[in-house]
């Protein structure tokens, strides 16, 4: 299991900024050979703006009453 990480900005668009910072991170620890490239951050510097973008690895369980629920899968 991962490890929490620990966010430092005071708005909802800072946090997912800087969780996606850290996962950037952790897959570059990971030896070259075998590493992911599923986290791509683009900062537009002329509009001010960023496109983060992640893809995970999903699985479903069956939740309470039977009802399917999907949540992220381990990638790292």
């Amino acid at each position: 299991m991962a490890a929490p990480i620990n966010t430092n900005a005071t708005n909802l668009e800072g946090q997912v900024f800087e969780v996606m910072q850290a996962l950037q991170s952790l897959e570059l620890a990971v030896p070259t050979e075998t590493r992911p490239n599923q986290v791509t951050i683009n900062p537009d510097f002329e509009a001010l703006t960023v496109a983060l973008a992640v893809t995970l690895p999903i699985t479903f369980v069956t939740g309470n009453g039977g009802r399917m629920e999907v949540s992220a899968g381990t990638y790292l």
